[in-house]
């Protein structure tokens, strides 16, 4: 597997920082697992390591881990162009491998989080979409709720190096306002912060067309760094990194192809359960989306109501 999972100790000590045990965590499952039988508009195959997934990185909340199921699956229906066609190694998805390399550090931080990466290659410029980016980030967080242990939370790292006019000119804005409220607000995320290392002047345009789509938190939580990757050290321990920023992993071509050969290892699933969408005629009225709310400015998914 590409993911290395957390170890007893890191659990331990995590378990304890959350205020909480094991016996909790499973009560919690075996109840939102309760709770999802009786949803029948809702897909049933969740397992009760990925329900563990959803009450983990929703602290705890039962009320709060109802809700992102519930629109995790709705968004299945809601944006089709995220998630249908899931095939990753359409020639789309391979040409979006060449222009990108996105994918989750093997090993987590001494502390517990996760770490993703994420550069642009120099013909980005010309070849990138972001709908395909969308698709492809769609499948890699799947895989992380499929396949994650538990884990601290989620930091973002981004080459600011990458960030050019070309690449700011292929993001379509229409494609930005439904998917970073899908990242942000709707998957059962925990991310702790977003590092832009050697962050360009360019970086301001980007923050420009990005900000206004992300609540405050998540604002204060992108954190552009002027200086070159070793001011990652401050906060991401140096040896999980790959060996062009001083660690001890693979090289980012290597991991990216190993990461490529993963989701390939995916694609039954994707095709298969991860297409499963809600049935809306079954759908209990008082939890019914109204479709107007859930892509407005403020990208808010307030309106979704769970009994």
């Amino acid at each position: 597997m590409f993911l290395k999972t957390i170890n007893e100790e890191q659990m331990k000590e995590i378990l304890k920082e959350e205020k909480t045990d094991m016996c909790e965590l499973k009560s919690k499952v075996l109840l939102l697992k309760e709770w999802l039988q009786q949803q029948t508009h809702l897909p049933q195959y969740m397992t009760e390591s990925e329900l563990q997934f959803f009450v983990w990185n929703c602290k705890f909340s039962l009320e709060k881990a109802k809700q992102k199921l519930d629109s995790y699956f709705t968004m299945r229906s809601l944006i089709p162009e995220f998630f249908s066609h899931r095939d990753p190694c359409t020639e789309q998805m391979l040409l979006h491998k060449d222009t990108i390399y996105f994918f989750p550090l093997p090993k987590l931080t001494k502390a517990g989080y996760r770490v993703m990466y994420i550069k642009f290659a120099p013909s980005c410029s010309n070849d990138y979409d972001n709908l395909t980016s969308a698709k492809f980030t769609a499948n890699l967080t799947d895989y992380l709720i499929k396949n994650e242990s538990l884990s601290k939370g989620l930091y973002i790292i981004v080459e600011g190096k990458s960030l050019t006019l070309g690449l700011l000119k292929q993001l379509h804005p229409s494609v930005l306002r439904k998917f970073l409220p899908y990242l942000y607000e709707v998957l059962p995320m925990r991310i702790k912060g977003t590092f832009v290392f050697n962050s360009p002047p360019i970086y301001n345009y980007f923050r420009v067309l990005i900000y206004p789509l992300l609540s405050k938190k998540m604002q204060q939580r992108i954190h552009p760094l002027t200086g070159d990757h070793t001011e990652l050290y401050k906060y991401i321990d140096k040896e999980i990194l790959p060996k062009e920023y001083g660690g001890e992993e693979a090289s980012i071509d290597e991991l990216r192809d190993a990461w490529q050969e993963t989701m390939e290892s995916f694609k039954e699933w994707l095709m298969t359960e991860g297409s499963l969408v809600t049935d809306e005629s079954k759908r209990p009225e008082k939890s019914k989306y109204k479709n107007s709310d859930l892509f407005g400015v403020e990208g808010s998914f307030t309106q979704l109501q769970i009994d």
